[in-house]
């Protein structure tokens, strides 16, 4: 996925609440905001519901430095 679209969806998720911000410096590091409500639990129950092919993502980061 491009970087702008990319930028726009987590800016999607992060005003539903459904992710947090850490900004270190140039960067921002998102995760998963929890504890989650009943209707954001609803939701994501819903998604994982459909058959979709969702690459697994890595928990954390890396520095590579």
């Amino acid at each position: 996925m491009i970087q702008s679209r990319t930028s726009r969806h987590l800016k999607i998720l992060k005003e539903a609440r459904f992710l947090k911000v850490d900004r270190k410096g140039r960067w921002a590091y998102y995760s998963i905001r929890f504890p989650l409500d009943i209707f954001r639990q609803n939701i994501l129950e819903e998604i994982s519901c459909l058959e979709l092919d969702i690459p697994k993502l890595n928990k954390g980061y890396k520095n590579d430095k």
